[in-house]
């Protein structure tokens, strides 16, 4: 199973059925980096999200890059507070 982004939505799929029926609505795959070695404020909107929902982060309407690496951030800080 791949993401696949189109907007503020992620999908997981195969890559059958992205070619099938995501494809052309609009979706784009994600590139996941197993190893995060880019800072989060060089990625780009799509991988900030990707970020974003898997750490489980509500993410407002129209979100832009910035709020998205503000609440990445924020939540990074608050899991080494607790990690001390």
């Amino acid at each position: 199973m791949n993401k696949y982004v189109k907007n503020n939505k992620i999908i997981e799929a195969t890559e059958k059925a992205y070619n099938c029926i995501y494809k052309e609505q609009g979706y784009e795959l994600v590139e996941e980096k197993k190893e995060e070695v880019k800072n989060i404020s060089k990625m780009n909107k799509d991988e900030l999200l990707v970020i974003a929902t898997e750490k489980g982060i509500e993410i407002p309407d129209n979100a832009t890059k910035g709020v998205l690496v503000s609440l990445i951030k924020e939540v990074e800080e608050k899991k080494e507070e607790a990690d001390e």
